[in-house]
């Protein structure tokens, strides 16, 4: 790249750089004032999302809204979208683990979301969306036995009658995930 290039380039670094600067602050204060709403579970989990505005170091801040935004990207098939907001939060908690390895899983990156997936479940073992999600996976991975006792856990969890333990069942016995 040029001199004369950089120099072009520089003024929308510095304004999306303040830009950014900016609706970080006024989040901040908005989550002060009392912003921020109620949490919102994922994939099943029964968990919820922090109800307020949380830095995260080296990430941009993340909100129950942001959450929501990626879920909402990644459920309409938006699945690098949805990732790559869940990715800047730098949250570390199990609903959006687990989406992160859903979103990896449905871009093709099975290896990416098993990682996810065991560290969702290393969070909250009894992530039932990612046991289903996981169990998912493995069938793809043509590794049944494990996706076997990923419903044998769901069974535990939640009975034969839910859903993630239904989509997984069929999973298995069709051969091909949703």
């Amino acid at each position: 790249m040029t001199m004369s290039r950089m120099r072009l380039h520089r003024p929308i670094a510095t304004r999306a750089a303040g830009a950014l600067l900016a609706l970080a602050m006024a989040a901040t204060a908005a989550s002060a004032a009392g912003g921020g709403g109620g949490g919102t579970s994922g994939g099943g989990s029964g968990g919820s999302t922090p109800d307020r505005m949380v830095a995260v170091p080296g990430g941009l801040p993340t909100s129950p809204q942001t959450y929501a935004k990626a879920v909402a990207l990644i459920k309409a098939g938006h699945y690098q979208q949805g990732y790559d907001l869940l990715a800047a939060s730098g949250m570390q908690d199990a609903d959006t683990l687990n989406y992160m390895g859903y979103a990896s899983r449905k871009l093709g990156h099975l290896k990416a979301a098993e990682t996810y997936y065991k560290r969702a479940l290393a969070v909250n073992p009894n992530h039932i969306g990612a046991l289903e999600y996981y169990g998912e996976a493995l069938v793809k991975m043509g590794r049944i036995d494990q996706a076997k006792r990923n419903l044998a856990r769901l069974e535990t969890l939640c009975g034969m009658n839910c859903e993630e333990y239904h989509d997984l069942a069929h999973a298995i016995a069709s051969g091909k995930p949703s």
